[in-house]
Order: C-alpha cells, then structure tokens, then sequence
C-alpha cells in the first residue's frame, strides 16, 4: 500500500474481493487507519470496503458510501470549498499557461540572453525570472 493513499481518499474500494490477497488489503488499510495518520477530513472517515464484480459483492454498499460522502461535503459545506479550491486551481492554471505561451512567444530573444547569464553563473535564477517578468503585460 502507497504511502499517503489514507490522506487523499475519500473512500477506499478494495477491488477484487473474491481474489485471496484482497481480506489482506482491507485489514492493513483498516490497521492504518486506526493508527492515526492524518485524514483527508476531520470530520469523515473514509470507509475501507471490499467490493467484486465477479461475485457482484460489494457494490451497493460502495454505491452507500458514495452518496453517504456525498451529503456529508454538502452538510459540512466542504464540497463548496472542494469545488471553489478546484475553480482556483483551474483558473491559475490556465494564467499559468498563458503566461507561459506569451513568454515564449514573445520574449525568445530575452529568455535565451538570460539562460546565458544563468548558465555562466551571471545571474542567479530568481533574478532571471523577475528580469524576464519586467514589463509583462505593459
């Protein structure tokens, strides 16, 4: 099991439950947990459920959780900050990437004289970027 998975899910399917290795997974999820590690959410716990297609077990209990977790961020009112964090980050982004484009698009010339002058240690990265910065969008 990767490192972190218990801090960015919300619920965690075990896929494959007919399979032998997949009880093992469930308990050494279930195991984590209880040990503490920081959840994603103070005030939900992401259940840890085994689930398979195969034996068509599992998946009215996940299609629960779901909609559980679902009325949960709409309560708590974190599916308001989830999705207004989701706008933001789409939002810079996209200036990101514009930025980008124009820079390259319009300040080839700039940008190779100041790798230059980073590369033969006349100016330090940090530098380079406010230099290249000065003026844009003028």
């Amino acid at each position: 099991i990767k490192a972190g998975i218990l801090e960015i899910a919300d619920i965690h399917a075990v896929s494959k439950c007919d399979r032998d290795d997949a009880a093992k997974t469930v308990s050494e999820l279930r195991a984590m947990q209880s040990l503490g590690r920081a959840a994603k959410s103070a005030s939900w716990k992401a259940p840890v459920l085994a689930t398979s297609a195969l034996r068509e077990e599992g998946i009215e209990v996940l299609l629960d959780a779901i909609a559980a977790h679902r009325d949960h961020l709409a309560a708590s009112g974190e599916r308001e900050r989830w999705r207004r964090d989701n706008l933001q980050m789409r939002v810079l982004k996209n200036a990101e990437d514009i930025v980008r484009r124009k820079l390259l698009a319009h300040r080839n010339g700039k940008l190779k004289k100041l790798l230059d002058r980073v590369e033969s240690r006349g100016l330090d990265p940090h530098a380079a970027a406010v230099e290249l910065l000065a003026g844009f969008g003028k």
